[in-house]
């Protein structure tokens, strides 16, 4: 979504895979931890968030088994449905954040796993990646002002303006899946071969 925004868009993306996060109020793995990232702007006020819908990932499930060490209370359900502090034990996680988690999660279930074909794929993960243009209105809208603004009472409020993670700002992708992404980018608003 950081090469998205750089071509001055607003993206959106995420990935699902495998079945190990339960639903809000369930007792079993149906979907699994299905992050969901969007980036806006360039530049200082550039924002990238990218989060799990999960109350953990199962890279932390992997280290806490290597370990030894118990997780925290309420993130993990051992396989008859019970909440485990015991790495080893784990069936399933719980979404973050209860059912505000559960419904990102199906969403992005929704868009990678349903309509992106990837639900069930033994072969691996569903994506989705959802661009638009915000001066394709027609009108000008001053979201880069806005942006700036929102950034401005954001931080001065106390928030922390999220950057995209450990990444740091010059990161860059391969480039292969570059031109990959600038060959679809290009089918999707008309300006390459179909």
């Amino acid at each position: 979504v950081r090469h998205l925004a750089d071509a001055g868009l607003v993206g959106l993306a995420g990935a699902e895979g495998p079945p190990f996060v339960a639903p809000h109020g369930g007792t079993k793995a149906v979907i699994g931890t299905n992050p969901l990232a969007i980036a806006m702007g360039r530049g200082p006020e550039r924002v990238v968030i990218d989060v799990a819908s999960s109350s953990a990932t199962m890279a932390d499930i992997r280290t806490a088994r290597a370990t030894g060490r118990p997780l925290p209370d309420g993130i993990a359900l051992d396989g008859d449905g019970r909440s485990t502090s015991v790495a080893a034990e784990v069936a399933a996680l719980l979404p973050r954040g209860g059912q505000v988690g559960s419904l990102l999660g199906l969403v992005v279930e929704l868009m990678a796993g349903v309509a992106g074909g990837g639900r069930g794929d033994p072969k691996g993960r569903g994506v989705f990646l959802l661009a638009f243009d915000p001066a394709v209105a027609g009108e000008s809208t001053g979201w880069q002002a806005r942006l700036a603004g929102l950034k401005s009472d954001w931080t001065t409020g106390g928030g922390h303006w999220p950057r995209g993670g450990g990444l740091p700002v010059e990161a860059t992708l391969d480039a292969e899946f570059v031109q990959r992404l600038d060959t679809y980018l290009a089918r999707m608003t008309g300006r390459g071969n179909r």
